[in-house]
């Protein structure tokens, strides 16, 4: 995947980034302080805030975070990580039009191996005309026009 899509910085062709799309991997990452990522999403995390950009995460990356969090690190950990989530992020709630959206996409590209939740995230990022945050290109690479952004 070339640079110019993966790397989006706070300004992107002279307009300010307002809003980013985020996968789960950025809040595992924050919230696990043993997660190798770790410090890249607290860099990212922390440039976010400071230009005011607001993240956006679909309720069902919410549901991941929380039940990654609570088998592979502690329940503790999991319930401030939603607290926190809840306080900071704007969680946005799939409706049925979003599932079969979803559901089509993964129908229409049986030989692509992202998931559900990653059609979801990849066509509402794409719908809403703003950057991914994920640490897992793999999952969105069949999405060619999907802009990401990761912290400089």
């Amino acid at each position: 995947m070339s640079d110019s899509r993966r790397i989006r910085s706070l300004t992107t062709n002279g307009e300010v980034l307002r809003s980013i799309y985020a996968d789960a991997g950025p809040f595992i990452a924050l919230f696990n302080r043993d997660d190798r990522d770790h410090d890249e999403a607290l860099r990212g995390f922390r440039q976010l805030h400071e230009g005011r950009v607001r993240v956006i995460a679909p309720l069902p990356v919410v549901f991941e975070v929380y039940k990654w969090l609570r088998y592979k690190v502690s329940a503790d950990a999991a319930r401030s990580a939603l607290v926190e989530m809840r306080r900071s992020t704007q969680i946005v709630y799939p409706d049925a039009d979003d599932l079969a959206r979803a559901a089509s996409t993964v129908q229409l590209m049986p030989s692509w191996n992202g998931s559900l939740e990653d059609a979801l995230l990849a066509r509402t990022a794409l719908a809403m005309r703003i950057p991914l945050w994920t640490l897992n290109y793999r999952d969105f690479t069949a999405f060619r026009d999907l802009p990401f952004w990761n912290p400089r």
